[in-house]
């Protein structure tokens, strides 16, 4: 089955999506947009009598998260919160079927990435715009960073800093690893969003950049790239240096290797220490794991046997805010026991291993900067989120896939 190029009015569509992806204040204009793509690609498929999504398997490998959740509804006891969580993983079967049949040229997936940046790079401009605005409004003359590249661009984009990290950094990895050659613009550039990055206090995002830091040094090494080894101890060293160096990153640091949880109960937790709150929230995630570690609870209901749990345990912050498992390992867990775990990393380990195929180590580590936020966020639990992983990992995999069969067709003519 031949695949389709791609039409314009897709490609518009993709450019205006990846756009609107980093601004969640354009939420409801993003849906529209995915609304109108996936109806557009269906009528294109039936047009052309296009069903090659109907034999690729790779589809409903994609979506087997989505099946997951699915089938875990057989025994929930939340039913509206069960439809909630199909609504909102919708997408993670809908991207994959509509792309699957589409052919991608690496101009267009470069387009739609280079759309995305320039989003992103658009956010601390924001922030500073809206900091500087607030604190004349609000707050009188105050001029710290983290006001306005944090608190302020939170409040303006609405969406936490945790998932901004999460587009800054896949926008990073674009820039150093999508071509075979970077250029000095990409470097500027990303070196730019690096920075806001550090500036965000996103733990998790900056371990997940430092791990891929250390894997890609290991890897220059093996192959005796001399700029590329320099390229990543420069590299490294800054972001060493800003992690010690930044006042309240230093601090969050600190509070990671010295806090002793044995002073701290439920009832005494600090609301500003996220290190404290994150390990009562994983605590209590396990504890109500144990009591149903084969089924869960089904899908919806996990987070109601948490709350239940925060209740019994006097988490008296868990109980005020609802959280969730903060964990996207764990909350699987939750939702769909033994079988939501399984395939969760069966999921990820299967698209590193169509990365390393694929020779993509582009794909290889926007996968495993996913997978390695999911240690303290649950990305699949917001539609931001899910919208933002179903809508790139399917392009960049199907076209890997087309370019790996186009590579294969000529060398077998």
């Amino acid at each position: 089955m031949s695949l389709f190029s791609l039409p314009k009015l897709q490609h518009n569509l993709l450019l205006a999506i990846a756009f609107t992806i980093p601004l969640p204040k354009l939420v409801g204009l993003n849906s529209v947009l995915i609304v109108i793509l996936a109806i557009s690609t269906i009528i294109f498929h039936i047009k052309n009598r296009s069903y090659y999504f109907l034999k690729n398997k790779n589809i409903w490998f994609l979506s087997s998260f989505f099946g997951a959740y699915l089938i875990a509804g057989l025994w929930t006891s939340n039913p509206k919160a069960y439809g909630f969580e199909l609504e909102k993983k919708a997408t993670l079967l809908l991207l994959p079927v509509c792309f699957s049949g589409l052919h991608f040229s690496k101009k267009e997936i470069s387009s739609v990435l280079w759309a995305f940046v320039i989003a992103c790079c658009l956010l601390p401009i924001m922030g500073i715009a809206v900091g500087v605005y607030r604190s004349y409004t609000l707050m009188g003359s105050y001029w710290h960073y983290e006001f306005f590249l944090g608190q302020s661009l939170v409040h303006f984009v609405g969406l936490h800093r945790g998932y901004v990290a999460l587009h800054t950094g896949l926008s990073i990895l674009f820039l150093l690893f999508f071509t075979e050659k970077t250029n000095t613009k990409n470097i500027l550039i990303a070196s730019y969003l690096l920075v806001f990055t550090f500036f965000l206090n996103a733990r998790i995002a900056i371990i997940g950049l430092m791990l891929i830091a250390v894997i890609y040094s290991i890897m220059a090494i093996l192959n005796k790239n001399k700029k590329a080894i320099l390229f990543v101890i420069v590299g490294l060293l800054s972001m060493i240096c800003v992690l010690f160096g930044s006042e309240k990153l230093s601090h969050m640091t600190k509070q990671l290797f010295t806090l002793n949880f044995e002073n701290v109960t439920p009832q005494t937790v600090d609301e500003y220490n996220s290190i404290e709150i994150r390990y009562f929230i994983w605590k209590s995630a396990i504890a109500t794991i144990q009591e149903s570690p084969v089924w869960g609870y089904g899908a919806g209901a996990g987070n109601d046997a948490l709350a239940n749990y925060y209740n019994k345990s006097n988490f008296t912050l868990g109980q005020r805010d609802n959280y969730n498992a903060h964990n996207q390992y764990l909350q699987a867990m939750l939702d769909a026991g033994i079988m939501g775990l399984i395939v969760l990393i069966s999921w990820f380990v299967y698209m590193l291993i169509f990365a390393y195929k694929h020779k993509s180590i582009f794909y290889f580590f926007f996968v495993l900067y996913i997978a390695v936020n999911c240690l303290a966020e649950n990305i699949f639990s917001i539609q931001k989120g899910i919208v933002f992983f179903a809508f790139f990992n399917s392009i960049i995999f199907f076209f890997l896939e087309q370019k790996n069969k186009e590579t294969n067709s000529t060398y077998s003519s």
